[in-house]
């Protein structure tokens, strides 16, 4: 899906590199390079386009120039829940979910995604009438590959409702943060 919209092949991978490797993550040129499978002048091209545009920033440690995602960039959340969408755990809900069941919506917390030190009560919510067993299942395998805990919410349409209609804490929480929605409409799951 992406491919369509970033015509460039090699900015593509080296995004998604980047986004992989969370907020705190900042590799050299040789370490983007052997990360992306691309030539070095291709990724060098890359780096100097997107630190142009500000959207990687550059940090010179020792003889090396390290790079960065620059959380300020106004494109960068939007961004996040883009690659969100194409990579880990929103990948893996979409290319399960007829397994997991009638999922009427998913919401992914960016923190999560980014693998930003804040620690949110809730990584995901899912709304609809799932299968609870795989789900779990599917959860725990993707929690034993990529070592990290994954705290999600499965709710029905009705209770998810109930719980944003009191305003639960848990909720609001992760309706605030910073967040991707992975399957539904956002209009009619967050909005009033």
């Amino acid at each position: 899906m992406l491919k369509d919209i970033i015509t460039s092949e090699a900015r593509l991978k080296v995004l998604k590199f980047f986004y992989i490797g969370g907020e705190i993550f900042s590799p050299y040129v040789r370490e983007i390079v052997r990360g992306t499978d691309l030539e070095i002048n291709a990724v060098r091209r890359e780096l100097i386009r997107l630190s142009k545009a500000k959207l990687l920033l550059e940090d010179p440690r020792g003889n090396r120039l390290h790079y960065y995602l620059n959380p300020k960039h106004t494109l960068y959340y939007d961004l996040a829940s883009v690659f969100a969408k194409e990579i880990g755990l929103g990948r893996l809900i979409h290319r399960k979910k007829k397994r997991i069941g009638n999922i009427t919506f998913c919401l992914l917390s960016l923190n999560f995604f980014l693998k930003r030190k804040v620690k949110n009560p809730i990584d995901m919510i899912m709304v609809g009438d799932l299968y609870l067993s795989f789900l779990k299942e599917l959860i725990i395998d993707y929690q034993k590959e990529h070592k990290e805990e994954v705290n999600y919410m499965v709710l029905t349409d009705q209770e998810y409702r109930i719980l944003k209609d009191r305003k639960d804490q848990l909720i609001m929480n992760a309706i605030c943060q910073p967040r991707a929605v992975i399957i539904g409409s956002q209009e009619k799951y967050l909005n009033p």
